[in-house]
């Protein structure tokens, strides 16, 4: 009969190992070739995801520097879950908790920021997108789509590359959501748009008392051409299909 507490421990040191090679030792036994493969596919599995779900943040680091950066979240304190579509998320919260980084000091949010289109894309959610009177935008409560992140972040992630890669705090306001064709699209918003749409999400307020209420909060007087411009970006969300209904 199998030695249950022998093959644990077996289990665990060759799991300790495939995770921190430098630092636990290959368990006994096990020829070295055959422990290189599971190193590997192990290491790769999380390499070629990561990448795939983070292109942009994966692009700015050389080779060395990012298999470093993957080896250190691959560890059991970061990387918990069972489940491989969890991975993402477990990668961004370890970036978001790990000392800022210098020379990149945007990378939490790029991470947070690519993560959105792929929390979006997979979201079973379907939700019910009405045709509307447009009048009613301003007189009742708009309903937002529940596909939506609104984000303020300290840097402009959706323009990081190769050749721009900013080391000061740039604020901006994105909102990321998902269509009725199921495509996901990204806009910059102004300061005063973001706090609408914020508004929009948090309160029941119709559309005119949610502009009213911004306007109010930033000393800014509701006069004819402010009241347009509400209007305008009323109308402009739902036909993005971030406005879906009234209530």
């Amino acid at each position: 009969m199998p030695d249950y507490h022998t093959h644990k421990t077996t289990q665990l040191a060759f799991a300790a190992h495939i995770r921190n090679p430098d630092k636990y030792p290959k368990p006994q036994g096990i020829d070295e070739q055959r422990m290189q493969v599971y190193r590997d596919l192990f290491f790769n599995n999380i390499n070629n995801l990561i990448k795939q779900t983070f292109p942009v943040l994966a692009t700015l680091y050389n080779r060395e520097e990012w298999q470093q950066l993957i080896r250190s979240f691959y560890q059991p304190k970061y990387n918990k879950t069972p489940y491989f579509t969890d991975i993402a998320d477990e990668f961004v919260v370890f970036l978001k908790n790990r000392p800022a980084d210098d020379k990149r000091p945007f990378v939490a949010e790029l991470a947070d920021y690519e993560w959105l289109e792929l929390d979006l894309e997979k979201s079973p959610l379907q939700p019910n997108y009405r045709k509307l009177n447009k009048d009613l935008l301003q007189s009742q409560s708009p309903v937002i789509s529940p596909l939506l992140y609104a984000r303020n972040y300290q840097y402009p992630v959706h323009r990081i590359g190769h050749t721009f890669q900013p080391t000061h705090s740039q604020p901006c306001h994105l909102v990321v959501w998902r269509n009725r064709d199921g495509n996901v699209h990204f806009a910059e918003l102004s300061p005063l748009s973001m706090r609408l749409l914020e508004q929009l999400i948090t309160t029941d307020l119709n559309g005119t008392e949610a502009l009213l209420s911004v306007l109010a909060d930033n000393k800014i007087h509701p006069d004819n051409k402010m009241i347009e411009y509400g209007r305008h970006q009323l109308l402009k969300w739902y036909s993005q299909d971030i406005i879906i209904n009234t209530q």
